[in-house]
C-alpha cells in the first residue's frame, strides 16, 4: 500500500532519533491483571519524547491494552496490521498511525503484518502470545543472527516468561547460543517492568 508506506517514512522522519518498542502477545484472549500491572509500569518507566510503541493495533486483548496504555503515558503508537483488517472495526482508533501490510502472495492473512511489526522495531517486549508471537521472535532472532555476526545492533527480545505463552519454549531454544543470548537479552530472565526499563535504558541511553 504505497500511501501507508508514504506515511509510515514521514512519521519516522517526524520521530527521528526515538527507540521503537514492539509489544507482543495474544488479542484473542482477556488480558490478566498481571499484564495490565506490568505495562502501565513499563510505559511509566520510559521517556515519553524518546519512544514509539509498536503495536498489533486491534481490538482484544494485549494489543488493544497496549495501545491504551502507552496513550495514556502520552507515547505515540503505531498499530501493524494485514491489509485484510484495514477499514474495519477492528482497528483501535486512538492510534496515531495504522499500516497495513500487503501480502507478498496471494491473498491478505493474520501473520501478513509480522515482517514489518520486526523490522520496525529497535526492541520486542513479549507477553505470553502463541504463533503470531512465534513468527515475530523466531523473525528477530534470524535477524539478529546476522546482526550479531556483522556487529551491528540487535532487535533487544526481552519475554516475561511469568506470563505464559510460546516465547517460554523459544527462550529456552534460543540459548543454545551464547553469542546471541549476550547480545540480545537480558543478562536474565525478569517479570519486572523497572529492570526491563533499566536494560534498555542501559543499551540506548547510559
Amino acid at each position: 500500500m504505497e500511501n501507508d508506506k508514504e506515511r509510515l517514512a514521514v512519521f519516522r522522519t517526524q520521530h527521528a532519533g526515538k527507540r521503537f518498542i514492539a509489544i507482543s502477545g495474544g488479542s484473542d484472549t482477556e488480558t490478566e491483571p498481571a499484564i495490565h500491572d506490568f505495562l502501565d509500569a513499563f510505559f511509566a518507566e520510559l521517556p515519553e519524547d524518546r519512544v514509539v510503541l509498536i503495536t498489533g493495533g486491534t481490538r482484544g486483548g494485549i494489543p488493544e491494552y497496549a495501545t491504551i496504555a502507552g496513550k495514556t503515558q502520552q507515547l505515540p503508537v503505531i498499530g501493524i496490521v494485514p491489509e485484510r483488517a484495514v477499514g474495519t472495526d477492528k482497528i483501535l482508533p486512538m492510534l496515531d498511525l495504522v499500516i497495513g501490510v500487503e501480502p507478498r502472495y496471494g491473498a491478505s492473512e493474520w501473520g501478513d503484518e509480522s515482517e514489518l511489526f520486526v523490522k520496525l522495531a529497535d526492541a520486542i517486549i513479549f507477553l505470553g502470545g502463541n504463533w503470531g508471537a512465534a513468527l515475530e521472535f523466531t523473525r528477530a532472532m534470524k535477524i539478529n543472527t546476522v546482526r550479531v555476526r556483522h556487529g551491528e545492533q540487535p532487535i533487544y527480545l526481552i519475554p516475561i516468561l511469568s506470563i505464559a505463552g510460546i516465547p517460554q519454549a523459544l527462550w529456552t531454544h534460543a540459548h543454545r547460543s551464547v553469542e546471541l543470548m549476550s547480545a540480545c537479552f537480558p543478562d536474565a530472565p525478569t517479570s519486572s517492568p523497572q529492570v526491563v526499563a533499566a536494560f534498555l535504558r542501559e543499551k540506548w541511553w547510559p
